[in-house]
């Protein structure tokens, strides 16, 4: 194989490498939970790491503050104000790990600094593949990546036992919350808070598991970087007729 290719191959390994170590890095500061409200502060939403609602509910004494037809907008917008928390904690958890100090992938040009050798230390991590195969894996993978919400999954809804109350959650989040008004003027905040958290329960536990086609991609990286290897190294055959 030809040493500049040997180091490109190096190159290509190193940075997926690191690329992977960062998403790891950046998936292990998530916050686990994160808490937000509405303007009035009656509505509140807490969120898993997975952005998706773990809890909703509104305090007693709510109607000082919030017309009954204002509850379903104000547990969104309190969902909203959750997500905004989710990025500051997570922003600030990032900058106490020093994570873009280790990271020697150049942000400029993308390039990761060059080995020392000219010979590769280890192999591609991946298979050698038939090149068509491969071709055809690989635009599959990144069709699924590529492919328009229109085809996303429909977002799951739940409601309470008497349909008072509904929300509806997609794999991004909250999505909508609906809350009778004529039920809810007469209701204080646990009894609302009882029937969102009945709702929500049923409209996470119908919610498919959505997979991401992200393991399938790295996987076929490994597998291209070793398909390129193998190809760039002359077959015994060859070397003899040199």
């Amino acid at each position: 194989m030809q040493p500049d290719m040997v180091l490109r191959l190096q190159q290509l390994q190193e940075q997926a490498a690191q690329l992977g170590q960062l998403a790891r890095d950046l998936a292990e500061v998530t916050p686990q939970r994160s808490q937000g409200s509405d303007a009035t502060g009656y509505a509140r939403v807490a969120l898993g790491p997975d952005g998706l609602p773990i809890q909703i509910s509104i305090r007693d004494g709510w109607q000082r503050r919030l017309e009954p037809e204002r509850l379903g907008a104000a547990v969104l917008e309190a969902n909203n104000d959750a997500i905004q928390h989710t990025m500051q904690a997570w922003t600030a958890q990032l900058d106490d790990s020093g994570w873009s100090s280790r990271a020697d992938v150049d942000a400029a040009t993308g390039k990761v600094p060059a080995p020392a050798t000219a010979e590769m230390s280890t192999p591609p991590h991946g298979q050698g593949r038939d090149v068509n195969e491969l071709a055809e894996h690989v635009l599959s993978a990144l069709q699924a990546a590529q492919r328009p919400p229109a085809d996303a999954p429909a977002p799951n809804e739940g409601a309470d036992d008497g349909r008072h109350v509904t929300v509806q959650v997609g794999p991004g989040g909250l999505t909508a919350c609906t809350v009778d008004p004529g039920w809810a003027a007469r209701r204080d905040g646990g009894t609302i808070s009882a029937a969102l958290a009945s709702a929500l329960k049923r409209a996470t536990a119908t919610r498919p598991a959505v997979s991401s086609p992200g393991t399938e991609i790295d996987g076929l990286l490994g597998d291209a970087l070793a398909t390129l290897a193998a190809l760039a190294t002359p077959s015994p055959t060859e070397d003899g007729d040199r």
